[in-house]
């Protein structure tokens, strides 16, 4: 059907809804389309490549060794490659979410659903993205503090799923940290300017290889300190193999804490108490990957979203002792 294009009728202005015709709508649906405006085809071949690139790390997985080397067997490469393809991961999935979804809503659907597999990896992709784009500090400060916080319900699950009188006994802190943590990202939410559009130019990337790199040199580096504390108080020490243990995963130690407890080897406040240990050991990792992926303000405001979340859970602890 060859009909001449200028056969179809135009509407004119006064066609248009009033919001179009003044600018609103207009400027909602510009708004929405920016990506696609900014990200003509130089950005669909970075995306084929980088995806590629990620289908490569998942690919060499399986022949990476799958011991531990090193002092102390400090360095486990599947553990530190698993990190690396997690991070990566979740960068990719934001990527696309905040291309098609849109820059906000985008966001915080990915750190959701990457904090169902680690918190630890969605702090550190939300912070590279920062270091690259500090006006949206704000939105990825809000993203990164609702990932976590989505964390201590998750947790609880596991306790239950396992051994329902622990989870019992971690109620009362989980829910204050949980309350206090969401009251910190509702005033995010709704304070302070949000950035509408997600410009993804030619020169933004669904892939960070150089952010997943260092995600995984400072896992080894922390678990090469833990480990050697522990080797130096003894694997009896709970509270320090729970501190340290906990540096790249908290559900290992929730199964751990948890075995213990059902063997009647240490006490539900030992257990309550190593928990807490254990959150507060991965939070310290988070921050510190908040400056080295981010900026020292984005450090900071997590720093903040922290304090906030185990100082809940502690008044959560001091209740249950009054």
């Amino acid at each position: 059907d060859h009909r001449d294009l200028h056969s179809f009728p135009t509407r004119r202005s006064s066609d248009l809804p009033y919001g179009r015709r003044n600018g609103s709508l207009g400027a909602s649906s510009a708004s929405a389309s920016t990506s696609r405006t900014l990200c003509g085809p130089a950005c669909v071949t970075k995306e084929v490549v980088d995806g590629i690139a990620l289908a490569v790390l998942f690919a060499v997985r399986p022949f990476i060794p799958d011991g531990r080397y090193g002092p102390f067997d400090f360095f486990a490469p599947r553990s530190l490659w698993t990190a690396m393809i997690v991070v990566s991961a979740v960068g990719f999935v934001g990527y696309f979410l905040r291309k098609y979804v849109g820059a906000h809503r985008g966001r915080v659907l990915a750190a959701s659903f990457g904090s169902l597999v680690s918190t630890t990896a969605v702090t550190a992709a939300l912070a590279a993205e920062v270091r690259t784009s500090p006006d949206r500090q704000r939105d990825c400060w809000y993203a990164a503090t609702l990932a976590n916080v989505i964390q201590l319900p998750r947790m609880l699950i596991v306790l239950g799923a396992i051994y329902p009188t622990m989870a019992q006994a971690f109620a009362i802190p989980v829910l204050f940290g949980t309350v206090g943590g969401l009251v910190l990202t509702y005033r995010l939410r709704h304070r302070g300017p949000s950035v509408q559009t997600d410009e993804l130019t030619s020169q933004t990337r669904p892939l960070n290889l150089r952010s997943a790199l260092a995600f995984a040199a400072y896992l080894a580096a922390v678990n090469f300190a833990g480990s050697a504390l522990t080797n130096e108080y003894g694997t009896s020490a709970i509270y320090v193999t729970s501190f340290f243990g906990a540096v790249l995963d908290v559900d290992s130690i929730t199964i751990s804490v948890t075995d213990l407890v059902e063997r009647s080897m240490v006490s539900h406040d030992v257990a309550r108490l190593s928990l807490v240990l254990a959150i507060a050991a991965n939070a310290i990792v988070k921050i510190g990957l908040s400056g080295i992926n981010g900026t020292s303000a984005f450090m900071k405001n997590m720093a903040l979203s922290f304090l906030v979340i185990l100082g809940s859970m502690a008044v959560g602890l001091i209740v249950m002792a009054i």
